[in-house]
């Protein structure tokens, strides 16, 4: 789940997808004079064999 400035995105993250890689949510955002914008995600995998809770 992405929120962003109030406004709540449900984001599908595709298979195989690796460290590093950029998934693009077209027409996400609306902007000025009815113009909608993209919404680029990048995404980090980090290794979770072994967590930790902070208190």
């Amino acid at each position: 789940m992405l929120t962003r400035k109030g406004r709540r995105l449900e984001v599908s993250v595709p298979a195989g997808v690796r460290d590093g890689a950029v998934v693009r949510l077209s027409n996400a955002l609306q902007l000025t004079d009815n113009h909608s914008g993209d919404i680029l995600i990048q995404i980090v995998i980090r290794d979770n064999a072994n967590p930790s809770m902070s208190l």
